[in-house]
């Protein structure tokens, strides 16, 4: 799914907000022990990230499907053996949830309707607020 972009944070009952990254958004896909990382427009970048593989490949289940984003993060997020981190929730108001962004100098948000069918291409159902001017340090993969 792709988030539709909004010009400014909204709040609706019973949706959920995340932190927003900026990075490569990319699909994890482990089958066994073999895992591929493919972009939205189909390309395999496995190669390019293989702590990453090594780590998704360790995660205990034979098979599944992740969509999330290969970031970067300040050193006090991420290590060598913290390499997949789950999306941070934000508070359940929107505008709360904003306020934190704007606070703690988040990248931006996402608003998710939780009972929405995970679907291809740009939705209603994701949307998207941007805060301009951020900037982010080490890398890792946050399943959304």
């Amino acid at each position: 799914m792709h988030a539709t972009e909004l010009p400014k944070a909204i709040h609706r009952d019973g949706w959920v907000y995340e932190e927003r990254y900026d990075g490569w958004r990319m699909v994890a896909e482990k089958v066994g022990s073999q895992v591929t990382l493919t972009s939205r427009n189909g390309l395999d970048h496995t190669h390019r990230f293989p702590e990453l593989v090594r780590a998704i490949a360790e995660l205990d289940a034979p098979s599944f499907i992740l969509d999330g984003e290969i970031a970067t993060f300040d050193r006090q997020l991420a290590s060598e053996r913290q390499l997949i981190i789950p999306v941070r929730r934000l508070p359940a108001n929107g505008l709360e949830a904003w306020d934190e962004v704007l606070r703690d100098n988040y990248e931006g948000m996402i608003a998710k309707d939780p009972g929405s069918a995970y679907t291809p291409g740009r939705t209603l159902s994701w949307l998207k607020v941007k805060q301009r001017g951020y900037r982010q340090e080490a890398r890792g993969f946050h399943p959304g």
